[in-house]
């Protein structure tokens, strides 16, 4: 499990740095593992939120919210899984590495639901933290090199990938926090 946060924070300080360690070690299992952590603990963090909330959440409202949380993250990472194994082989002519590829929708996942630890232990709203998907789609494309996506290809590539996770991630989380929690 070390590895693994070593991992995250390896790639949101140096992301080439991070893919390497990434590639060269640590294994899907881990990073499985790491993430349904992260998913859990990013959710619990919403409990945090009844402590100085002014909106008057009871605890209750902050345990269905934690559930949201996690459906919308492991939807996002099934929906990114399936979207990438369709599209990867599209976009690098056949080849791609299916072990890489739950990798990177692993770290990926985490690293977007960090943005939801982060927003529900801190107690003051930061704007900033609504710019965190850019910044893991920064993250994402220096996983280029570990994906052996072409250069010319890049660009595909990040759009699909933007599709595959925060367009997903953000829909489920609205969709969820519009119609399941009324």
């Amino acid at each position: 499990m070390l590895t693994f946060i070593k991992n995250i924070f390896q790639l949101m300080i140096s992301p080439d740095n991070g893919w390497d360690d990434i590639r060269n070690g640590g294994g899907v299992s881990l990073a499985f593992k790491g993430m349904s952590w992260t998913i859990v603990i990013s959710a619990l963090s919403c409990i945090v939120q009844v402590f100085y909330s002014g909106n008057g959440a009871d605890v209750a409202d902050q345990l269905q919210y934690a559930i949201v949380v996690i459906a919308a993250y492991w939807a996002t990472y099934y929906i990114a899984d399936f979207v990438l194994s369709v599209w990867i082989p599209r976009i690098n002519e056949g080849g791609y590495d299916s072990e890489r590829l739950k990798l990177l929708n692993c770290y990926v996942v985490s690293l977007l639901s960090l943005q939801q630890l982060l927003t529900g232990v801190l107690p003051l709203t930061f704007s900033i933290l609504d710019l965190w998907p850019l910044y893991v789609m920064v993250i994402v494309w220096r996983a280029v090199k570990m994906m052996e996506i072409d250069s010319s290809r890049t660009e595909r590539y990040l759009i699909i990938t933007a599709l595959s996770y925060i367009l997903p991630s953000k829909l489920l989380m609205w969709a969820f926090n519009t119609y399941v929690l009324l």
